[in-house]
């Protein structure tokens, strides 16, 4: 699919600052306060959803800015019905991404990461409305929508641009899916009382990836691409370690407690990690790449393999 694409300069400048309004009106007091990953959410609609879609060829456009502005308002007034219809059209805008997808599919990882996009709206869309899905406190709501963001669309649409060698964009993409998914089923199963062992190994496997997915990115930092490009990936790479080296330490709470390691804490220091420290300069860095090629990785890779293909025929 080759939609229209604004400048990029005009996706970072539009999302960033709708993100700076709304936030002047919903100023945490601490960063260990519940409004911080509410900002943290904010940013992944506003920022980070229209900068991943650019990377895998979908159109955010006029409708998705509206929508993602809708979900920012949403999150500035009392959860309710009309938070929830505030919400509502976001997921509407999502869904319609996964409905774009080009089929028949060549390539199944752009549309794993729609689909991680949408179950993030979903989240957010029930956060706003005061639905607990699974008798949720609020705030696993709320961090459940900020998740599906961030280690599910960012990460995914990452792991598109770094998968390089042997190890292919698509099976790194379906890989951390899956291990996503593993985490939200361990969750679940914890939060009623199951064996904690699943959750444990699920935040193992979403880690290691995570940290590998890291790593790549340090990696890119040898590649013959401009300082900030370079700079961006070290910043993107060493957060991305980081945060899911916190991950893991949480996800092995029940055997090994770290006092330290409470809810507030993650969302504060992990989350600001796999946010700012992360999704934001990845996503940017590709988007320069992007620009400079008109293509990502990925598509270059599929346009090389075709025209092998039809010097070969």
């Amino acid at each position: 699919m080759n939609n229209p694409q604004p400048p990029f300069r005009t996706t970072v400048l539009i999302g960033v600052s709708g993100w700076l309004l709304l936030s002047l009106f919903h100023l945490p007091g601490s960063i260990y306060a519940q409004v911080y990953p509410e900002i943290i959410l904010m940013a992944g609609a506003l920022v980070v959803a229209p900068l991943g879609l650019r990377i895998i060829n979908q159109e955010f456009g006029t409708y998705g800015r509206m929508t993602a502005f809708l979900l920012g308002l949403s999150l500035l007034i009392p959860t309710g019905y009309f938070a929830g219809v505030l919400a509502a059209p976001y997921v509407l805008f999502s869904l319609s991404v996964i409905r774009k997808c080009q089929y028949p599919l060549k390539n199944i990882a752009p549309l794993i990461s729609s689909i991680m996009l949408t179950v993030g709206a979903l989240w957010a869309f029930a956060y706003r409305l005061g639905w607990s899905p699974f008798g949720y406190a609020p705030i696993i709501v709320l961090l459940t929508a900020v998740h599906f963001h961030y280690a599910g669309f960012a990460l995914s649409v990452i792991a598109q641009t770094a998968g390089i060698g042997k190890l292919r964009a698509s099976q790194l993409t379906i890989a951390l899916a899956a291990g996503v998914v593993w985490v939200a089923a361990g969750i679940l199963v914890t939060h009623f009382g199951g064996p904690v062992w699943l959750e444990a190994g699920g935040v193992t496997a979403l880690s290691a990836m995570g940290i590998l997915t890291g790593g790549l990115l340090l990696r890119s930092t040898i590649r013959p691409n401009p300082i900030v490009v370079k700079l961006l990936w070290l910043t993107a790479g060493s957060s991305l370690i980081a945060g899911m080296s916190l991950a893991f330490l949480y996800g092995w709470r029940h055997y090994c407690p770290i006092s330290q390691l409470s809810i507030p804490w993650m969302y504060a220091v992990h989350g600001t990690l796999n946010s700012i420290g992360f999704a934001v300069p990845a996503l940017i860095s590709a988007n320069i790449l992007r620009g400079s090629s008109g293509k990502t990785s990925v598509q270059n890779s599929a346009r090389k393999n075709k025209s092998a293909s039809n010097n070969h025929n």
